[in-house]
């Protein structure tokens, strides 16, 4: 098997769309992200988006099988933010102001990408820094490396632009964004997300140090 990272372009995306929903299979995603054909236009539409306007400062990157025809099995977005008070811009400048059909703003606003905002403001405030927003590995891909690619590569980054990296992390994949030297900011942990914040200090410097 040979796994190959890259930038993702707009071929990628029916294979980063196909990953998406084979994942995120948690209720409170499928609620915000419906298992429609027109959620699924939608999540196309603002992917590509992201990677042809380049004044958003976001990189697609995806992690292919090149012996089964460069399939998608992993993807990640990652985003440069900026310092300043516009440091940590709406989700909706990056995912989109318009809504797919069935999809209430309502809910990915305030139960979905609200809370994980609030802690990601609290902890980072106006620095700069690189954020991972979206990790996402085929499941029959799992403990392959694919997902290790990924932030080995968002790890050279961040450390050749002296950055410090934030994620909002699922239970199932901190163990593996700890390796890579993020650490919980226990402080901000919330009951009305059940993301964790973490944090990786420039250099992979452990919180405290």
């Amino acid at each position: 098997m040979t796994l190959t990272i890259s930038p993702a372009t707009p071929d990628d995306i029916p294979g980063i769309v196909d990953v998406w929903y084979k994942v995120f299979r948690a209720p409170i995603l499928l609620e915000a992200f419906p298992d429609t054909p027109a959620v699924k236009a939608w999540l196309a539409e603002s992917f590509k988006r992201c990677m042809v306007e380049e004044s958003r400062r976001t990189r697609f990157m995806v992690v292919t099988d090149d012996d089964s025809g460069r399939k998608v099995v992993s993807f990640t977005r990652w985003v440069n933010k900026q310092g300043g008070k516009d440091g940590i811009s709406h989700w909706s400048s990056r995912w989109g102001k318009e809504l797919g059909e069935g999809m209430d703003y309502d809910f990915v606003d305030q139960k979905f990408f609200g809370p994980m905002a609030k802690q990601q403001e609290a902890i980072m405030g106006e620095k700069q820094h690189l954020v991972l927003e979206v990790l996402g590995t085929d499941p029959s891909y799992h403990r392959q490396g694919a997902a290790s690619k990924m932030l080995q590569w968002g790890r050279e980054e961040a450390d050749r632009d002296r950055l410090e990296m934030y994620v909002s992390a699922s239970s199932q994949g901190q163990p593996l964004y700890e390796r890579f030297g993020f650490a919980v900011c226990k402080e901000q942990l919330s009951k009305e997300t059940s993301a964790a914040p973490m944090m990786r200090r420039i250099g992979g410097v452990k919180i405290g140090e």
